[in-house]
């Protein structure tokens, strides 16, 4: 029961990073909020206990857009 209030909480969090890289003006706000949804995705994979997926997400993609803001800024 607290799994999926927590699970429903992250997605709707996920959701409204999704709204952030679509309605973003600037470049570097769709970026942050990539890196959101990233931070996001991994969270849901561990709530669902998939932990090589949570580490290969934060690791690889997570990593990678905070690569992106860095040489994009």
């Amino acid at each position: 029961m607290m799994a999926d209030a927590l699970l429903s909480t992250v997605l709707g969090f996920v959701f409204i990073s999704v709204l952030g890289i679509v309605l973003a003006r600037r470049m570097a706000m769709a970026a942050f909020s990539l890196f959101a949804f990233t931070l996001g995705l991994a969270l849901v994979y561990a709530i669902l206990g998939m932990s090589m997926a949570f580490a290969a997400q934060l690791i690889l993609y997570v990593g990678g857009v905070m690569v992106l803001v860095l040489f994009a800024l």
